[in-house]
């Protein structure tokens, strides 16, 4: 059988045959270079994934467990094994201290919720692993270093038994009675409030109603807390510095919920561009300004109508009354995830042998830009940064060495040698908090134990990272005309 076979065709003749093995080397060699590439690329991406699952997982535990021991029962916080005593509390930082305290040591212990910890830089999630997290740069690192610095002949000794989780006051009271008990405590310092609610119930609420119901209940039981503690320590003769907590006042939008479409209107309206965090006036649509105003008669009381007239009239140059309008406005919140002023004014009434008061509120005034607390001296709506945390190490110091009786000036007391937090550390810890506020973003509010919105806490450590050569700024005030306020010394 015959098969007809087809005239042989050069490759010049037929293009659609494949090129010679000679000058197929060099595209095939490109092409294995172009995959290598890739699949390195691939691979490196794939390692990344894994790193940010991994950081998934282990911030999804931290919630869950937060949201199961917040408000839970108290539990021992100080356990003894010989004579060491150690913080057990899973909510608070991991120290150890002598049961016996010696001669010479001034033991000074801070009592609080996360912003008197020093979240974020001193942290209960972190305890075994601080050598690659920072654990230090709360109001107790700077307090100590102060204190060390003023009274180098004695032993400091801080300890920072301040609760993580929106613990409330009440829950802090049995720490208290542990402290006066089992601590040998010289001075107790007192600060606490951001996290007062309704037995287990949830810090936010949905309408003014609700808010007014909420505060006619839970600010009687924090000032009867407050007195108590105060009452407590006194018995037992140790001395106590109570402590006045600043909040976010120009950065921190309140929560209006039953209003949603004002708010947002407004807001989109007054504000034209982001803020830089404490450095310059907002600039606002001065249209906008004068629609507000000639609207208030029927919007006053809602908070993010105070908030926005605060905007204008800070824009306008009337920084006084600006203050008071911030103010009314985080009063007015529908979180209760700030102290407000009835809290503050409990704290300033406080009196009896031995009790003190370091009105931090009003001094932070002094720091913040123009004299209004916001991004220059926070994270969030209250958590400082570390120029807040330094500057409140520094004022309770001064009120610590006026009861030690230790005359020192304030500008001597500035020259401390304070220590030096690794920055490399420290963006690392900033960027985990970022990825943490931002899985809040997209957890279910029963999942959450704040219920607080992710995305501004998110932003504010974003802007920390960005301002990471910024942390060494000293704390002397560089004031305008006495009062209004000031700026850190390098700032232009």
């Amino acid at each position: 059988m015959r098969v007809n076979r087809l005239p042989h065709r050069s490759q010049k003749d037929n293009p659609a045959m494949p090129a010679s093995n000679k000058d197929e080397q060099p595209s095939s060699g490109s092409v294995r270079l172009a995959r290598r590439i890739i699949g390195v690329i691939l691979d490196g991406f794939g390692v990344l994934l894994v790193l940010l699952l991994l950081v998934i997982i282990l911030q999804l535990t931290v919630m869950l467990q937060a949201a199961r021991q917040a408000n839970a029962p108290s539990k021992i916080s100080l356990c003894r094994k010989g004579n060491t005593l150690t913080t057990c509390h899973s909510a608070m930082p991991r120290q150890s201290f002598s049961a016996v305290k010696e001669t010479g040591v001034l033991r000074i212990f801070i009592v609080g919720s996360s912003q008197a910890m020093g979240s974020p830089y001193v942290h209960q999630e972190f305890n075994h692993i601080s050598s690659f997290f920072p654990n230090e740069g709360g109001l107790a690192t700077w307090l100590e270093d102060y204190l060390s610095f003023a009274m180098p002949k004695r032993h400091i000794e801080i300890i920072n038994v301040a609760k993580a989780n929106g613990s409330k006051t009440a829950s802090n009271l049995d720490i208290l009675r542990e402290i006066l008990a089992k601590g040998s405590p010289d001075i107790i310092v007192i600060m606490d409030g951001n996290n007062e609610r309704v037995d287990n119930g949830h810090i936010r609420v949905n309408n003014s109603a609700q808010r007014d119901a909420v505060a006619t209940v839970i600010y009687p039981a924090y000032q009867l807390t407050i007195q108590t503690m105060a009452r407590e320590a006194t018995t037992a003769g140790v001395r106590t510095i109570f402590v006045t907590l600043p909040s976010n006042l120009r950065d921190w939008p309140p929560e209006t919920r039953s209003d949603r479409e004002l708010f947002e209107r407004l807001f989109r309206d007054i504000t034209t561009e982001p803020y830089d965090g404490g450095r310059k006036h907002r600039p606002v649509l001065e249209a906008a300004c004068r629609d507000l105003r000639s609207q208030w008669p029927q919007i006053q009381g809602n908070s993010a109508a105070h908030f926005s007239l605060a905007r204008c009239l800070e824009y306008e140059g009337k920084i006084e009354q600006a203050r008071s309008e911030y103010i009314a406005a985080r009063d007015l919140d529908y979180c209760f995830v700030r102290v407000r002023s009835v809290q503050n004014e409990f704290i300033r009434a406080l009196r009896g042998p031995g009790v003190s008061v370091v009105d931090l509120e009003a001094l932070m005034r002094g720091y913040a830009y123009d004299g209004i607390p916001g991004n220059d001296l926070f994270h969030d709506y209250c958590h400082m940064n570390l120029r807040g945390n330094k500057i409140s190490g520094f004022e309770i110091a001064r009120k610590v060495l006026q009861l030690e009786g230790v005359p020192m000036h304030d500008e001597e007391l500035r020259q401390a040698p304070l220590r030096h937090i690794n920055h490399r550390g420290l963006w690392w810890l900033y960027w985990y908090q970022t990825v943490k506020w931002t899985l809040y973003r997209f957890l279910p509010s029963s999942w959450q134990q704040l219920g607080l919105r992710g995305r501004p806490i998110a932003d504010g450590f974003c802007q920390a990272m960005r301002e990471i050569d910024k942390v060494e700024w000293p704390i002397n005030l560089l004031r305008k005309n006495g009062e209004n306020g000031a700026q850190p010394e390098g700032a232009k």
